[in-house]
């Protein structure tokens, strides 16, 4: 898997002036036309001449000339328009400001609430941990429990903002009230307390009480083994988490509650309790339970506008501006049961903007004078073919040229525009990404002008897919992405993947042949997997590795069980294909000998890579991650052309390497056109067949028997030798290694390393030379690294032997060296 959120967003490149031109006159319009074809801007040019430009007539100028009284009077009715536009904007400006500061009070109240709820736990943790406890809870010693607990609750209070604190018995009885000492034995049926004692466990939440206050309660059961001796409950009023979250901001606060939940009685009861002042005729749905000042009398027709409060701006008070909004307060059981009312000081919000307002209001004033006076000229020298052009920009700039569907740049535009959209709404939003499978294969088999007529089909058939309002886009390649928009829930989201994998198995004849590709899809849902679009692409990228992990052609949600290796290897994935496009992806050759005569015949050819940050990476982790994530046939094609390259620089030396060897995967062997690809490159850089070898492994070579038997005599009809690497590790047919093109076989370094002395190995070594002979095969022995190794080798008729005893990996530069100076061995 891979991150590719760092190329998420590149832009066109543009130079400053054009992008300059295109974001005011092109792309406010296009950006939020959410339209469901795929072609959301005009259709391209299909071809033809420009029209011919306007060839003005002398005669024409008297007639120019009177359009500037015309044009005098515009300009006088365009500053009316500016003054009017410029006071909206000025007020636009400072709501927009104001409902950001609203946004970011309402985060700071619930994370206050659950800052408060994790800390209230933790205490309730600690005093259930007391042994005293337990005793006074067991004899429901009230008079112990308010002595020993006084002075912490007062600490509890001062420090902390905990109002509430009770002891109950098992049964939910109360033994105890520290915040009211002369209440108790009363039973307690609120929500929290009734979830703790069914579930057996702590349980918090906001709860409403009878007198009107609106509490944040924690419930803890206090346990000796598997019984329960009773409870301990703390809270915090919803006024003081409000004084947490604003802080010092400046901001006021007023909190209320909805009359229909609460008895007046009751209610100025508690207010009389608390010591509050209280009015039940002031508001006319809802009642004022706490407020950080006094609410002027100018505002209250305001509060009483709606029921479940005012959002917008106030009359001046104190000489200052003020915007008002308000933040719902829903209980434990997801029932709203009042709101905050936030009062926001705007008056340095609106003296910033009016100043910024007014220079460049000055500015446009100057700007429309100099306009009216150069307008003549410019009238003469209009562009007929101005329409075209910009229309030729706005496809530039925001559509794919192959697909006419919306590039990157729209695509996060409208991204964004729906996470905002959702974010105000509460409805959800999905990102799917999808990468169609084996489309690489397909490209190089049939040419990327075929690759480029799948792409297109396949944009037509996505298109007939979505609904009506979300966005599709091309990423590149064979990547799109998938904006669905107003989701209630993640079903929908499945309907539409299911219906996207179903139109994508149809074949398509392409260059009268029919193809047919499968797509891999990863879903990230807003906002349970991220926040952000970079998040949420991020998100869904990964997902859709961990779909083309589970088989390809399906459909894989993110969850947080993408571990951290998980993700390391996403990582590792981006970076390699960054190592690959920018050629950071090595060769190392190891020698070939020749175990009769002790000379060298030949090199293995051995990637490498040389990572900046975690060093050398082992070829067995980059290759693996390549086979899983699809990139081994990019990589298999770019190593190929390396080695034969370094191959036709040796020869043009005079340098004779011998034969050398290629490691090659079941997944590039499967190719239909693999063998077709080598003798493409062999022949562009002249280079005999028979100097190549291709190493597969022998549980590789297994996999799909039929098809490599196929596969492997083609290439030995071609001349290139075919050796089985890693023998003795797989689980080979002997009827099979009778029909396959076999030139050598490999034995595993595994069986190499202890012998002579181990007897087991020994045999399975001298067993495979002897199978091999009959089958008049050779044999390669990799991993000699003892003197005694290799005259065992030599021995047993191992006809070559490889391994750190000869050498090690050379590179390129090395292995020149080694050619000049020819090295004979002696076994």
């Amino acid at each position: 898997m891979r991150l590719r959120c760092a190329g998420l967003y590149r832009y066109l490149c543009f130079s400053g002036k054009a992008l300059n031109f295109i974001n005011r006159n092109i792309r406010a319009p296009g950006c939020h036309n959410r339209t469901t074809t795929g072609n959301p801007m005009p259709a391209r040019r299909s071809g033809g001449k420009s029209p011919p430009p306007v060839v003005y007539d002398p005669s024409l100028r008297p007639v120019m000339r009177a359009v500037l009284m015309p044009l005098v009077l515009f300009c006088l009715l365009l500053l009316a328009v500016t003054t009017a536009l410029f006071n909206h904007l000025q007020s636009y400006a400072v709501e927009q400001r104001a409902e950001a500061t609203l946004s970011d009070l309402e985060f700071r109240l619930w994370r206050a609430i659950e800052s408060q709820s994790d800390t209230l736990t933790a205490i309730e943790e600690l005093i259930a941990e007391r042994p005293e406890l337990q005793a006074m809870l067991q004899q429901q010693n009230r008079s112990a429990l308010l002595q020993a607990f006084a002075s912490y609750y007062r600490d509890l209070r001062r420090q902390l903002g905990i109002t509430h604190f009770y002891f109950h018995a098992p049964d939910l009885t109360n033994i105890a009230r520290l915040h009211r000492p002369a209440r108790f034995g009363d039973q307690i049926n609120r929500i929290t307390a009734l979830g703790s004692r069914d579930n057996q466990a702590t349980v918090s939440g906001m709860e409403l009480g009878v007198m009107g206050t609106f509490t944040l309660r924690v419930v803890t059961p206090v346990r000796t083994g598997q019984d329960v001796l009773g409870y301990i409950e703390l809270g915090t009023e919803v006024e003081d988490i409000a004084a947490m979250a604003t802080g010092d901001t400046g901001v006021h606060w007023a909190a209320f509650i909805y009359k229909r939940l609460v008895r007046a009685l009751d209610w100025q009861e508690g207010m009389d309790m608390l010591g509050r002042r209280h009015d039940w005729q002031t508001f006319n749905d809802v009642v004022l339970i706490n407020e950080s000042g006094s609410l002027p009398a100018s505002w209250q027709p305001y509060m009483n506008q709606n029921p479940d409060g005012y959002k917008g701006p106030l009359p001046s008070f104190d000489e200052r501006s003020w915007f008002t909004g308000q933040v719902s307060f829903p209980d434990v059981s997801g029932r709203d049961v009042g709101y905050f009312q936030f009062f926001i000081d705007v008056s340095h919000y609106r003296d910033q903007v009016a100043t910024t307002a007014y220079i460049v209001y000055a500015g446009i004033v100057v700007l429309i004078l100099v306009a009216a006076a150069f307008l003549y000229l410019l009238l003469r020298r209009a562009d007929q073919n101005l329409s075209f052009r910009l229309h030729q920009l706005h496809n530039l700039a925001f559509t794919d040229p192959l697909t006419l569907l919306p590039n990157r740049e729209l695509f996060a535009d409208r991204l964004s525009h729906a996470l905002n959209v959702a974010g105000r709404s509460g409805r959800h939003v999905a990102v799917m990404f999808l990468d169609l499978d084996d489309f690489k294969s397909i490209n190089d088999s049939l040419g990327h002008s075929a690759g480029d007529e799948l792409l297109v089909d396949v944009a037509r058939r996505l298109n007939a897919c979505i609904r009506e309002g979300d966005t599709l886009a091309r990423q590149g390649g064979d990547e799109f992405a998938l904006v669905v928009e107003n989701l209630s829930d993640e079903h929908q989201v499945v309907a539409v993947a299911d219906h996207i994998i179903e139109a994508l198995k149809a074949p398509v004849v392409i260059n009268q042949q029919e193809v047919s590709t499968g797509v891999s899809i990863g879903i990230s849902m807003y906002p349970q997997n991220g926040q952000t679009p970079e998040e949420l692409m991020r998100n869904a990228d990964a997902a859709m590795y961990m779909a083309k992990a589970s088989g390809k052609n399906c459909f894989a949600f993110y969850t947080s069980d993408l571990t951290v290796s998980a993700i390391q290897k996403i990582t590792l994935l981006a970076e390699l294909k960054k190592a690959l496009s920018q050629g950071s992806i090595s060769l190392n050759y190891q020698p070939v000998v020749d175990s009769d005569t002790g000379r060298q015949v030949g090199f293995e050819a051995l990637a490498r890579w040389e990572h900046p940050q975690q060093g050398f990476i082992s070829p067995r982790t980059f290759i693996d991650l390549a086979e899983d994530c699809g990139l081994i046939h990019e990589l298999g094609h770019y190593l190929i052309d390396q080695i034969l390259a370094q191959i036709r620089q040796w020869l043009d030396r005079g340098l004779h390497p011998g034969r050398i060897s290629i490691n090659v995967s079941a997944a590039q062997v499967e190719q239909p056109d693999f063998a077709g690809f080598l003798d493409r490159q062999l022949s562009s850089y002249r280079i005999p067949p028979g100097m190549i070898a291709l190493e597969i492994t022998e549980s590789a070579l297994m996999t799909k028997i039929e098809h490599s038997v196929e596969q492997l005599n083609r290439l030995g009809r071609m001349g290139i030798s075919v050796w089985i690497d890693d023998f003795g590790t797989g689980y080979s047919s002997l009827a099979y290694l009778k029909q396959l093109p076999i030139d050598v076989l490999k034995i595993d370094a595994s069986f190499v390393q202890d012998i002579p002395g181990d007897a087991d190995d020994l045999a399975i070594v001298r067993a495979i030379i002897s199978m091999a002979q009959a089958l008049n095969i050779e044999v390669l022995a990799e991993g000699v690294e003892t003197e005694e190794q290799a005259a065992c080798l030599k021995a047993m008729e191992c006809h070559f032997v490889q391994g750190y005893w000869f050498s090690r990996p050379l590179t390129p530069a090395q292995a020149s060296q080694r050619l000049l100076e020819p090295q004979y061995y002696t076994l």
